[in-house]
């Protein structure tokens, strides 16, 4: 059974307080920052992604998911596919059919779930991916989660419009009864508006994948060694198809959990993990030496009291007393805009990059 989140996004100050007790070593407490950073609750859509509605896509009608994969990474870009609009003679009360039914008239997938596949790649041609959505429906949403993407990036700098390869089917305990998705392998993507369709006099739309990094799953081989469990990892050689087996063989003991092969395009945040893996003391030997460090977590202790503490300055007389200050600020709190970029410096040679950088 895993261990539970010890923190909370609103408990901060129960976390401040453990790690500049003095009382953490270095190593524990970058351990702790580093799974605050996580969110290992199952509000993370890293680990239980609900595709709200609205904000992202389900394709069906069983794509080559290893085929997709290798065309978007040449540069490709594939095309959405709609539901071609029923005829007005199909109507019941003036109304469509629903989708799902129809698309099965014309021979269109409609399962999420997808056939395992080994076929090689080489010479096979991108199909485009299918959505149950008649074509102003699909064109509506996804003119709407492109808007999103573009703003989003505009206020952050930051892609967090995803191609998510596969989900992982498991609980999130041993004694639950409700499973919940976790997906294995997003790919940055970008969507782009393309020409008018003559059939559907609607925009049609394609998928392009923006060259960033393609993610693993970090949050949830975190959340998996609390059960505990090792996620396997992506090889350079490896396809989405040989992922999924892996993943697939390590959970083989676990009762009901599965890897299920599926293609959503949706939302994610991976923000946090660039500072997580920062912290990472294997990957950054020079944090656990760094007496900066050292001095943060563990303070400059007095032999009679155990307390820790800064240096206050003399400001009238110090050298950078002189610094503009946008608020008041008292001895202590001016001591320690000083002392700022000091600190960001030793961090920054503890992470083993340069500061100018």
């Amino acid at each position: 059974m895993p261990e539970e989140n010890p923190y909370q996004e609103d408990d901060a100050s129960k976390l401040a307080e453990e790690l500049f007790s003095g009382k953490l070593g270095v190593g524990e407490a970058l351990t702790k920052l580093r799974t605050r950073l996580l969110d290992l609750t199952m509000r993370n859509r890293l680990l239980n992604y609900r595709h709200p509605k609205g904000r992202s896509l389900q394709f069906t009608d069983d794509p080559e998911l290893n085929v997709l994969f290798d065309r978007l990474e040449e540069g490709k870009s594939v095309p959405l596919a709609y539901v071609p609009d029923p005829p007005v003679s199909s109507y019941e009360a003036g109304k469509k059919p629903e989708v799902r039914t129809y698309a099965r008239e014309r021979g269109i997938g409609t399962s999420i779930d997808f056939a395992q596949s080994n076929v090689s790649t080489a010479h096979k041609r991108l199909p485009a991916l299918q959505v149950l959505q008649y074509p102003a429906d699909l064109e509506r949403m996804v003119r709407k989660v492109s808007s999103e993407a573009r703003t989003v990036i505009e206020e952050t700098g930051t892609n967090m419009l995803y191609l998510m390869f596969g989900f992982l089917e498991y609980y999130d305990s041993e004694d639950s009864d409700k499973a919940v998705h976790a997906p294995l392998l997003s790919m940055p993507v970008s969507l782009l508006r393309g020409n008018l369709d003559a059939e559907s006099r609607t925009y049609t739309y394609e998928l392009s994948y923006s060259g960033e990094d393609i993610a693993e799953n970090f949050t949830l081989r975190e959340k998996l060694r609390h059960f505990p469990l090792e996620l396997p990892e992506l090889g350079e050689e490896d396809t989405p198809e040989s992922y999924f087996e892996k993943i697939q063989l390590a959970v083989s003991n676990r009762r009901n959990w599965t890897v299920k092969r599926r293609l959503s395009l949706g939302f994610l945040s991976f923000g946090k993990l660039a500072i997580w893996a920062d912290l990472d003391p294997e990957k950054s030997a020079g944090l656990l030496k760094s007496e900066l460090l050292r001095s943060m977590f563990e303070g400059d202790r007095i032999e009679e009291s155990g307390a820790f503490h800064a240096e206050d300055y003399v400001i009238d007389g110090h050298v950078d007393g002189e610094l503009p200050l946008i608020y008041d600020a008292d001895s202590s709190q001016h001591s320690a805009i000083i002392d700022a970029p000091k600190e960001i410096a030793g961090i920054c040679t503890a992470l083993g990059f340069s500061p100018l950088h």
